[in-house]
């Protein structure tokens, strides 16, 4: 097995792409549904993600690196994954998965930080992202299923709560989960019960799937670059919802 907080195991790994010997490496604060290490070579800047993806579902990466082609081909700024040398662009070793991506140039704004002109900036973008998504074919992303279970929705906060109570210290980001599990049985206990009739009729299109501030970078007020794809699906496009208003699990 590859221990990326090796050195030497982690240099060996990078070797694949024939990037120059590593320098430094570290941990974006961002990002926890994979695991990515940002590395500086003698070549340059990368940004290696391993992912948490098992041996058969291949697939998912295929699909992800295939939609970021399309997108940068259409001249918008995505960061397409590198090639080996066999021409591949995801590495197995030991059973698991990794690409390795450029760095993205730009800065990230924290939410609340976050001017007016780099919200106006964002949704700008966006609509420029989903005119581009509009034709590509549904059926190359992860399908998700836009069901809801009102007491297994309940229930499942109740899980994850006891989960994280059961820790013998919470973290800071313990502590926010438990506020946000909080809020969110909060809302679905005194709200109308939900519907999803409505939101299904609608016209569905390709998405990014998780479009926030921290997958979005900036250079001055302009969108410079946009990262992790892995989460891309179908639904209602532009003018007709927000990417995160419905969520299809917790």
């Amino acid at each position: 097995m590859i221990d990326l907080s090796s050195d030497s195991d982690l240099s060996a790994l990078c070797s694949a792409w024939k990037i120059g010997s590593l320098l430094t490496t570290w941990i974006p604060e961002t990002g926890t549904i994979h695991r990515t290490i940002l590395l500086k070579t003698a070549q340059g800047d990368y940004a290696l993600r391993a992912y948490r993806y098992g041996s058969g579902e291949r697939w998912r990466i295929v699909y992800e690196h295939a939609l970021i082609s399309f997108v940068y081909a259409r001249g918008l700024p995505v960061l397409p994954p590198l090639c080996l040398t066999d021409g591949e662009t995801i590495l197995c070793q030991h059973g698991q998965f990794y690409a390795l991506y450029p760095f993205a140039r730009g800065h990230q704004t924290p939410k609340a930080e976050l001017s007016a002109q780099e919200i106006g900036a964002m949704g700008q973008f966006l609509a420029e992202l989903h005119q581009v998504l509009r034709n590509y074919p549904k059926e190359q992303v992860h399908q998700r299923e836009f069901t809801v279970d009102h007491d297994a929705t309940l229930a499942k906060i109740a899980e994850i709560e006891q989960a994280i109570c059961a820790q013998p210290q919470q973290n800071e980001h313990d502590l926010q989960a438990l506020t946000r599990l909080a809020q969110r049985r909060n809302w679905l206990t005194t709200m109308p019960p939900l519907t999803t009739e409505g939101f299904l009729q609608l016209e569905h299109q390709v998405i990014h799937g998780d479009y926030q501030e921290t997958n979005v970078f900036f250079n001055g007020e302009k969108v410079s670059a946009i990262i992790d794809w892995d989460q891309a699906y179908v639904a209602p496009g532009p003018g007709r919802s927000c990417e995160r208003c419905i969520s299809p699990s917790i």
